[in-house]
């Protein structure tokens, strides 16, 4: 039954089967008793004693989760958050992005945290960042070009200059990633004066540092 408000001394509003739904809307005490103010599915509101009713939770679906994936071209090389073996010749954001085949965002910024375009070129420290439609990172992997240790995206004398800055410890190289581009022999060591030596001999086009 129905009762118009709190205890059993109030009028009956109407009575309820056993089947019917309604939707609880507050709580009360009266002498002891707990009752339930409801609302019924014609808008009649009113109290009803607790110990009659059945409360159930409707089930809410959830949407499926999305799924993402992440196929990376097999002339790349991945390792742990790291890309590498780059084809110097062509280190375009837009030739980066046609070796990622992925449902999500991808966007590419330099080693100073510029978003770049695509016609700008990538350098070691550049981040590859994979994101959802919500702009959430999903993925994040940094660029190494070897032999490219201030990660301006090319090979030249100022590369050899900041090793033997390092070498000399005049300026240590901090960056883990520039550091290991500067590792050019690939031992996963501190680079060396070997490492100076092939970055000349690529400069002067006698062997190119293998990626």
């Amino acid at each position: 039954m129905l009762e118009q408000d709190l205890g059993s001394s109030y009028d009956i509003l109407t009575t309820i089967s056993r089947e019917e739904v309604m939707t609880r809307i507050g709580r009360g005490i009266q002498n002891g008793e707990r009752w339930d103010k409801v609302k019924l599915n014609d808008g009649l509101i009113g109290y009803v004693f607790q110990s009659y009713i059945k409360e159930y939770k409707e089930e809410v679906e959830e949407p499926p989760k999305e799924e993402y994936y992440v196929n990376f071209d097999t002339t790349l090389r991945i390792e742990e958050d790291t890309i590498s073996n780059l084809n110097y010749e062509d280190l375009s954001v837009e030739s980066i992005k046609g070796l990622i085949d992925t449902n999500l965002n991808i966007e590419i910024y330099n080693n100073k945290q510029k978003l770049l375009d695509n016609t700008e070129n990538i350098g070691t420290g550049s981040k590859l960042v994979l994101k959802d439609t919500e702009g959430i990172i999903k993925y994040e992997y940094v660029f190494i070009l070897y032999g490219d240790v201030n990660g301006d995206g090319t090979i030249d004398s100022l590369d050899s200059l900041v090793i033997q800055k390092h070498l000399l410890e005049i300026k240590l190289i901090t960056d883990k990633y520039l550091l290991k581009s500067a590792n050019i022999q690939k031992t996963g060591e501190e680079p060396t004066s070997l490492d100076i030596f092939k970055i000349q001999k690529h400069i002067l086009e006698i062997k190119f540092i293998e990626q």
